[in-house]
């Protein structure tokens, strides 16, 4: 196509130079300074600037729309292979997304203590960046996610420095020691739904050890519903009460442990929230090794990513 393009850029300036510069003026010093190249130049930045639009439009076509502000994402810090699998998910599924106005990433690979939650503009390009925790799950009364473990054997009870990093608790352990598997993070992509009032995690009953409330066209809430898109890693998530929601024990520089929720500082999930709620695609990436098989499943959702936005 540009090699094409490129051709015919060609024939016209040809065109151009006979018409504005006739071979039998040539030997006619005041012809030929009237008819200097100052003369050809509009003509040719109209050209140019044509086909300047044209690349726009066709890279635009063979990208997707999906990729507009790919570079502008990354170039603000998103996690460039979570973003290909993210756009290149959404883009597939687009029409199941009823708020196309965001994209929310959170990179688990990351330590609490950053602010690892990425909200991304699809009509500016812009990013906002949040704090969020990740989930404990335990065993035998272990906060298992962060835990040291060496050989199969817990050797350090809490390792809570901010960073995950396991998504289960082993099947054999699981017979034999009582725990909560469903507290942990779970990762893949994820659909946000409705805004809800949880009477269990009501805080004018549980005080700080509820949720915070906030409030939404005149309405008070204090999480936000999601469904789990991946089979067999997180499409139980909404039947086990996975969802987002702003948290008192998310005040120090690490952040706590939920149960398997992405849960913010309290006073700055409210308007994350309220932005992508209804039908927008959350992406929870997880690629740790405590994680690789769940991590796996959610990549074959996603085959070719690294070829995304390219």
């Amino acid at each position: 196509m540009r090699l094409f393009l490129f051709s015919m850029l060609f024939m016209q300036l040809s065109i151009l130079a006979e018409e504005v510069i006739p071979t039998s003026y040539e030997s006619d010093p005041e012809i030929s300074i009237e008819c200097a190249p100052k003369d050809v130049l509009p003509e040719i930045q109209i050209i140019l600037d044509a086909i300047d639009d044209v690349f726009e439009v066709t890279d635009n076509i063979y990208r997707g729309e999906e990729c507009n502000f790919f570079e502008d994402f990354r170039d603000q810090g998103v996690p460039e292979d979570a973003l290909k699998q993210a756009l290149l998910y959404y883009r597939d599924h687009k029409n199941t997304f009823k708020n196309k106005n965001y994209i929310s990433i959170a990179d688990y690979s990351q330590s609490s203590t950053q602010k690892r939650f990425f909200l991304l503009n699809m009509k500016t390009g812009e990013v906002e960046y949040k704090k969020v925790s990740h989930g404990s799950g335990s065993l035998g009364g272990v906060k298992y996610s962060d835990a040291t473990i060496k050989d199969g054997k817990v050797i350090k009870s809490s390792n809570h420095n901010g960073m995950m990093r396991r998504c289960r608790i082993p099947q054999n352990s699981r017979t034999r020691q009582k725990h909560d598997q469903w507290a942990m993070t779970r990762p893949g992509f994820f659909k946000t739904a409705n805004f809800y009032m949880s009477a269990s995690h009501d805080e004018r009953v549980k005080g700080q050890r509820g949720w915070p409330t906030f409030s939404v066209n005149g309405r008070n809430y204090n999480g936000m519903r999601m469904e789990g898109l991946v089979d067999g890693v997180n499409d139980k998530a909404m039947s086990q009460g996975v969802v987002m929601h702003e948290a008192y024990y998310n005040r120090g520089k690490v952040m706590g442990r939920s149960f398997g929720c992405p849960a913010f500082v309290p006073g700055e999930g409210r308007d994350v929230m309220e932005k992508i709620s209804n039908g927008s695609l959350y992406y929870s990436y997880v690629p740790i090794e405590g994680c690789r098989e769940d991590h796996k499943k959610v990549l074959a959702e996603v085959e070719g990513w690294q070829q995304m936005c390219n």
